[in-house]
C-alpha cells in the first residue's frame, strides 16, 4: 500500500479511514512527487547537455561539408574528412569534460580520479614493472606528462626501425602490426604499449610492443 501511494495514487479499495492516516498518505504522496520530479529534472538536464553537444557537432559538420563542396572536393575524400572530423570532435569534447571535472577537484581527489582513469594501463610497461620502480605515483607522473594524439584510420603510427624518444599507449581503437613485407604480425588493442624502452634511451625493436 505504501509503495503504491509513493509511486502512484494508492489503491482504490484500500484507503485511509481517519485524519491521521490521511495526513500520512498525503505526506507520502508529496515525497513521491518531489523524488520523481528531481529524478526527471536530472534526466532532462543530462539530455539537454547531450542535445547541445550533438547540435554543435551537427552544425560544425554541416559548415565543413558546405566548405568542401564549394571547393569541389570529391565524395570519397569528403567522406573520409567528415568521418575524421566527427571522431576528432567527439574525442576533443571528452577531453574537455575531463579537464573541466579535474579543475574543480582537490589535489587528493584529483589524484584518486587520475588513478581510476589510468586503470593500471601503464602497469604493463616494461621499465615500470621493475620491482624497485613499480609505483603508482611514477605511473601517474608518466601519464600526466603525456598528451593525446589522434591518428586517422589506416595511417602509419610507428615504424619499429626508427629511434624515437616517446612511447605510445593505445587508449581507443586498435593498431595493426605488420612486418616489412606488409604481412600481419599482431593486432594491438586498448592498453597495449608501443616503444616502452624509448623513454629509457634504449631502442630494441623486439621489445617495442608490450
Amino acid at each position: 500500500f505504501i509503495n503504491a501511494i509513493y509511486t502512484t495514487v494508492g489503491f482504490g479499495d484500500v484507503h485511509a479511514t481517519n485524519t491521521a492516516e490521511q495526513l500520512v498518505c498525503i505526506v507520502i504522496m508529496l515525497m513521491g512527487v518531489m523524488v520523481f520530479g528531481t529524478l526527471l529534472a536530472e534526466v532532462e538536464s543530462g539530455m539537454a547537455e547531450m542535445r547541445l553537444m550533438v547540435r554543435e557537432r551537427a552544425q560544425f559538420l554541416h559548415r565543413l561539408k558546405n566548405f568542401l563542396r564549394d571547393k569541389g572536393v570529391g565524395l570519397d575524400l569528403e567522406r573520409r574528412i567528415l568521418d575524421w572530423v566527427d571522431f576528432d570532435f567527439t574525442m576533443t569534447q571528452q577531453e574537455k569534460r575531463t579537464e573541466i571535472s579535474m579543475s574543480h577537484l582537490s589535489p587528493d581527489l584529483k589524484r584518486e580520479l587520475e588513478e581510476h582513469l589510468l586503470e593500471g594501463r601503464l602497469a604493463s610497461v616494461a621499465f615500470l614493472d621493475i620491482p624497485h620502480v613499480q609505483d603508482v605515483e611514477l605511473q601517474l607522473d608518466v601519464h600526466r606528462t603525456g598528451q593525446s594524439v589522434l591518428f586517422p584510420k589506416g595511417s602509419l603510427v610507428y615504424e619499429s626501425e626508427e629511434a624515437e624518444d616517446f612511447m605510445l599507449v593505445l587508449q581507443e581503437g586498435s593498431i595493426r602490426v605488420t612486418d616489412v613485407n606488409g604481412a600481419n604480425v599482431a593486432m594491438l588493442e586498448i592498453g597495449h604499449v608501443i616503444g616502452p624502452w624509448n623513454l629509457m634511451g634504449h631502442h630494441d625493436p623486439l621489445a617495442d610492443f608490450g
